[in-house]
């Protein structure tokens, strides 16, 4: 595994790719043209188009963020109730 060196952070390559797809992703489009400062439609386009130090601290917050997952409670019903 090679690892990739920013100021005494290391980053694997795994981290690169999770890194390029949040770039891709909907979530970081959403978060963009939701924001209160985007106005014109093509500031927001201009705006998809660049890497910022924004996006770092997002896709940081998105990866540490606990999954949640959807618990179907269905499965643990007790039919003697």
């Amino acid at each position: 595994m090679r690892l990739f060196k920013r100021k005494n952070k290391q980053y694997s390559e795994a981290d690169l790719i999770s890194f390029g797809n949040y770039l891709l992703s909907n979530e970081r489009t959403e978060r963009i043209s939701n924001h209160p400062d985007q106005g014109l439609k093509q500031h927001i386009q201009m705006r998809l188009q660049q890497v910022n130090h924004s996006d770092l601290h997002n896709w940081k917050d998105v990866k540490d963020k606990p999954k949640i997952t959807k618990i179907d409670w269905s499965k643990y019903a007790d039919d003697r109730i």
